[in-house]
Order: structure tokens, then sequence, then C-alpha cells
């Protein structure tokens, strides 16, 4: 391969962010959680989590429910942004995992409501008691680009 082709397959690497970027952001938001005071705990909202996506988004939907899960899940990021890390620790900090995975929970939570609102029929697991006949059209996907 000529030496012009393997310089241009580098450059988009080249603009990458480095590990110590990324290590960085890490630290501040580590250090933002174990800063935080506040009154709730991540165990806590991620347990409501878990109802409200069961019951609301279980075997079988309507568009009530999950609009209700919708608006419950907009409340629930609301109180997650003030999650109290009780463990201030650095090393083998449970807690502080915790929070960083209940971010994650809630997006994949919302992402699985928009989808299934956006899903205007029955058709496998997706059960839509609204709904009850399958439509004939092609399966769409539904992705989800975070922030």
């Amino acid at each position: 391969m000529p030496e012009f082709e393997q310089e241009s397959m580098l450059e988009p690497l080249r603009h990458r962010p480095s590990q110590q970027t990324s290590s960085q952001l890490s630290s501040v938001a580590s250090s933002r959680l174990l800063a935080q005071e506040g009154s709730v705990r991540a165990w806590q909202i991620r347990e409501e989590l878990g109802q409200l996506m069961s019951l609301n988004l279980g075997l079988v939907r309507t568009h009530e429910s999950m609009s209700a899960a919708l608006s419950a899940l907009t409340a629930l990021t609301h109180r997650a942004a003030s999650v109290m890390v009780q463990d201030k620790g650095l090393v083998f900090n449970t807690d502080l995992v915790h929070a960083f995975e209940l971010q994650s929970l809630l997006d994949v939570a919302e992402t699985i409501v928009a989808s299934a609102l956006a899903r205007q029929e029955s058709r496998g697991a997706h059960y839509r008691s609204d709904f009850l006949v399958s439509g004939r059209c092609p399966v769409a996907r539904t992705y989800s680009l975070g922030d």
C-alpha cells in the first residue's frame, strides 16, 4: 500500500479524544457525584424504575400505560439528578457504580418507551391491546443516538 494511502487511513484516528480526556471526564463526573448532597439513593430510583417498566411496559401495553410510563420516567430522571452517593471512597465503590449505571438504565428505559409508543401494532412480544391485528408493513427499526 502506498505511503500516502496509509496516512489518509490514519487521519480519523488523529482526531479522536485521547484516553486521558476520557478518564478526566470520568473523574469530573465521579467528583460531582461524590460531592453531591441529596436524599435519594440510586438503588431506590432503580427499584422504582423496575416497577414502572414492569407495570406499564410488560406483556400487554396500551397507549395510556406507555404515556403514563413516559411522564413517570421524566420525573425519575429529574430525581436522579440529585442522587446521593453515601460511600465517599474511591476504591471498590459500588455505590458510585450504581449511580453511574442508573443514568444508563434511565436512557435505555426512555428508548424503550419511545420506540414502544411509536410502534402502533401488535408484533411478536410487543402486544398492544389497542392494536390487536399485526400490521402487514415491513418491520420498522428504532435507533437511539446518545447525547
